[in-house]
């Protein structure tokens, strides 16, 4: 059994059966709608045979239908594009996103390494002011006011310098002996010229 209706219409004085898809009311519609178009043109133009009007009618409903068929298509085309561009679009969004975040992390680290630094050269002023203040407490100059808190500086002895080694050292001799030694030598010598 066919889904198709079948409809009779009757245009311009003559009946015609019809199998559409569409419904009843709107191929009846269209028959009127063709009526009224065939009645303005002979009115227009009393000389045209029926069969010339329906000819021109049907010739401008052609028209109608390539313009309207070409008009989808422009649409069709322009949809299509709009979808790659817009394809396209959430591409790039999705890169610069992708970049967004990269630069995030970057800006992160930079922070962290200059805080980094930073902290490295509060470190290396705080361990240069210490040994400056210890060269100064060894001299004996007064000391400096150091950065780090809490750290009490106290003066540091120096140490008395040694004396330094000869390279003839000279042995110390005992005086007394060194003259009972003396006086000996030249009592020897002097009995030996009595001699």
């Amino acid at each position: 059994m066919s889904d198709r209706n079948q409809v009779t219409v009757n245009i311009y004085g003559r009946s015609y059966t019809m199998l559409t898809d569409e419904p009843a009311g709107q191929t009846e519609k269209i028959a009127a709608a063709l009526n009224e178009r065939m009645k303005r043109l002979r009115e227009q133009k009393s000389s045209l045979s029926l069969q010339d009007a329906a000819a021109i009618i049907s010739l401008e409903c052609m028209e109608q239908l390539i313009n309207t068929k070409q008009a989808e298509q422009n649409i069709r085309t322009q949809i299509s594009a709009y979808a790659e561009e817009a394809e396209y679009s959430r591409g790039e969004s999705e890169k610069l996103k992708k970049e967004v975040e990269r630069l995030k992390e970057r800006v992160r680290q930079l922070e962290q390494e200059r805080e980094l630094r930073g902290s490295f050269a509060a470190e290396e002023t705080t361990a240069e002011q210490i040994v400056n203040a210890g060269i100064s407490r060894a001299l004996g100059a007064p000391p400096k006011a150091s950065a780090v808190a809490g750290l009490v500086q106290q003066p540091v002895p120096v140490p008395s310098p040694e004396p330094i080694p000869s390279r003839n050292p000279v042995p110390p001799q005992n005086p007394i002996r060194g003259q009972g030694q003396g006086q000996g030598q030249i009592q020897g010598q002097g009995g030996n010229q009595r001699r």
